[in-house]
């Protein structure tokens, strides 16, 4: 009884530091015990529940209604006013949370999610089995009607401004049927106009009832068929500015809208790779061709597999574009345009610049100096100076201690080494690495390898890439000894009391992104 009577009242604290004085008229989203004691009077229908949850984080509280009417604002968990606020929704995964940045420019963040077999418009329901039920972010996702979830889970990005839109007029979802990647783009209407109406969402409910040539050129894009058949070849998961804004440059130019009009469907990763003034001039039609199969099949979780042994893949043809478009740029010379008529040729292009870039990487041996001249002695010899010698710099630490066969390279000697001994072009991210946002362990068990793991926002990292000798698939075997000690070592950070993901370190003077140098790096 006492134990039951202290839940109560840490909940009753936690309630009331929560919401503060505006009260607590709608449940908490998250999971777990104090999410069930915060909400125990909603679970047993002791207050009525009207649609509204609210979301919490480490500094914000959101207040967030999904259906029929889609509204959201956030303020201080400290107190203060309300504000209007657009939060990232994931129908798929029952997420509704604060807004992060879409991906940029890099060619293997644009990659599709594999989905398999599994039916990737499926969103979540209120009486889904799978949807835990007491997380009330599930529930109030499920009050959308499911053929609208169906729709919004295949974009990755902006769900919930075409929910918004789709809540005010339903004619919307025809646009989304016909043409997701407009639909996207003109409910993201302030990102395409170059002087946006202070209410963009009333503008672009203005115009999605037009032809959709009419709203192609409201967005800017050429005011023709050709424009609209472009945008109806970008698949859902690969809407974004970005993209988009790169592919109306292109539409606007006719040698590169012809290049494009042939292709059966235009990834995100296709339109930045033909945008790039590196890889676009080298890009044949049949390299073009067989990079967009190959990204199908990594969307539907087919990608090729050798037929001697099982193996994990290897780098992707995103990771070979980023990789052939870095090197190319850092070798004197090498950036001139090359065609490149299939992916194999792509992958041999790839290895003639690794070795390259390796040989012109390495350290180069200083010739001693001659030995001094005799000179007939006039005055006593001053000293000579003391020879200069460059510090040896080292990378910040690894975000994850070495294991058996598993020990992180932290030093830009090393890196370079490694690239050499195992012909790739791990060599040119040490500035990557000291910028504390990707890090490179070597692999010697069970098998030799390079590994890669990725920043991402808020500290955590994750596997970017596990390859061989020249970029080789690896084993099943090696995969699954690096994955458990990637994951002992995730169990052993979260048991730790008080331990927090190192801070990400801020690179200076940054260049902005480019499609032919790419930020996040494949090995």
């Amino acid at each position: 009884m006492g134990a039951t009577v202290e839940a109560h009242e840490i909940a009753a604290s936690l309630r009331a530091g929560l919401v503060g004085r505006v009260g607590r008229h709608c449940p908490v989203a998250g999971r777990g015990i104090w999410a069930s004691r915060l909400n125990a009077d909603f679970e047993d229908g002791s207050r009525p529940w009207q649609g509204d949850i609210y979301v919490p984080n480490d500094r914000w509280l959101l207040l967030v209604k999904t259906w029929p009417d889609p509204q959201t604002r956030r303020r201080d968990t400290r107190g203060g006013h309300w504000e209007d606020y657009e939060p990232h929704l994931d129908v798929a995964h029952g997420l509704i949370g604060l807004a992060g940045h879409e991906a940029g420019r890099s060619l293997v963040e644009w990659l599709p999610v594999a989905h398999g077999n599994a039916a990737p418009h499926a969103g979540p329901t209120a009486t889904a089995p799978t949807a835990p039920v007491n997380d009330w972010a599930w529930r109030a996702i499920g009050l959308i009607p499911e053929n609208i979830r169906s729709k919004l889970a295949r974009f990755r990005f902006g769900q919930w401004r075409l929910l918004r839109l789709v809540a005010r007029e339903p004619g919307v979802l025809d646009l989304i049927g016909s043409n997701p990647a407009l639909a996207w783009a003109a409910a993201s209407a302030g990102a395409f106009l170059d002087h946006p109406p202070h209410d963009s969402e009333r503008a672009a409910l203005e115009h999605v009832g037009q032809r959709q040539r009419d709203i192609a050129a409201w967005l800017g894009f050429p005011p023709n068929e050709g424009s609209v058949r472009l945008l109806k070849k970008v698949p859902p998961d690969s809407c974004g500015v970005v993209p988009l804004l790169e592919l109306r440059k292109l539409a606007s130019n006719a040698e590169a809208a012809e290049r494009l009009r042939h292709l059966r469907e235009l990834p995100a990763t296709v339109i930045l790779a033909v945008g790039s003034r590196i890889l676009g001039p080298s890009l044949t039609p049949a390299a073009l061709r067989q990079i967009v199969e190959e990204i199908a099949q990594i969307r539907n979780g087919r990608r090729s597999q050798p037929a001697n042994e099982p193996r994990a893949p290897g780098p992707t043809v995103a990771h070979l574009l980023e990789d052939a478009a870095q090197m190319a740029q850092m070798l004197p010379g090498a950036n001139s345009p090359r065609p490149v008529h299939s992916v194999r040729a792509l992958r041999r292009r790839h290895d003639e610049l690794v070795d390259e870039f390796n040989r012109f990487a390495a350290p180069r041996e200083i010739a001693p100096p001659p030995p001094p001249v005799a000179q007939p002695q006039r005055a006593a010899p001053v000293a000579a100076a003391a020879p200069i010698i460059a510090p040896a710099h080292e990378f910040p630490p690894p975000p994850l201690p070495a294991g058996p066969g598993i020990e992180p390279i932290t030093t830009p000697a090393g890196l370079a080494h490694e690239g050499r001994a195992q012909h790739n072009c791990v060599a040119s991210y040490a500035d990557r690495v000291l910028s504390g946002s990707y890090y490179v362990y070597r692999v010697t068990k069970p098998s030799r390898a390079t590994l890669g793991l990725r920043c991402e926002r808020k500290g955590c990292w994750r596997i970017d890439q596990l390859a061989g000798p020249r970029n080789q698939s690896v084993s099943m075997e090696l995969r699954s000894h690096v994955l458990k000690w990637f994951h002992a070592c995730l169990k052993k950070r979260l048991e730790t009391a008080g331990e927090k993901p190192p801070p990400r370190m801020r690179r200076q003077n940054r260049p902005p992104e480019d499609p032919a140098r790419p930020l996040l790096p494949g090995i």
